[in-house]
């Protein structure tokens, strides 16, 4: 019914100690029964309830399935930041090349894409082990009404692709406000 695994694993501070233990000392029971008991319904909310928890801080739960670690690990934090005459969105993408990287908008929609290839070995090199993700990953992240569609560019360096999303200038103006000029009655 349940997961068994050592927390202790999952601090930080244990992450460069020597790891012999295999994937496969970790156990994954499943109990067909587990829809129907009221008890395993609690326990899987309470569950979805903690990995909500972990993502909102780019963690990954001690509760999250095996199965979902790869896709977890590749979905790209975001930093974005409103400035006066514009957004600007920093995307780690580490171990990406800039031309497997796709930024579109449509309809108010901002869609960052690509792909973190595995690279490859000489012929007859023995693989022992393989930590690093691989694969396709997407961002999709709506857009406020007083952007500049047509003027959204990106820039690429070290890992860290930069999206700058101007404002209209009407949007500018509004937010600088307008003074009044006060008259003598």
């Amino acid at each position: 019914m349940g997961t068994s695994l050592e927390l202790g694993r999952l601090s930080p501070l244990n992450w460069f100690r020597t790891d012999s233990r295999s994937p496969r000392d970790i156990s994954v029971r499943t109990d067909e029964r587990q829809d129907v008991l009221p008890l395993s319904r609690l326990h899987r909310g309470i569950d979805r309830i903690f990995e909500d928890f972990f993502d909102d801080f780019g963690l990954m739960s001690a509760g999250s399935g095996l199965a979902s670690v790869g896709q977890d690990m590749l979905r790209p934090k975001v930093d974005i930041v409103e400035g006066k005459q514009a957004y600007t969105l920093e995307i780690e993408v580490p171990g990406v090349e800039h031309k497997d990287i796709d930024v579109r908008v449509r309809e108010g929609t901002l869609t960052i894409a690509g792909e973190k290839r595995q690279e490859k070995h000489e012929d007859g090199a023995q693989v022992h082990r393989i930590e690093r993700n691989y694969g396709a990953f997407q961002r999709t992240i709506e857009l406020p009404e007083d952007v500049d569609d047509a003027a959204i560019s990106a820039q690429f360096k070290s890992g860290v692709l930069t999206v700058t999303v101007p404002r209209k200038p009407e949007a500018v103006q509004k937010s600088q406000g307008k003074k009044i000029e006060v008259s003598a009655a």
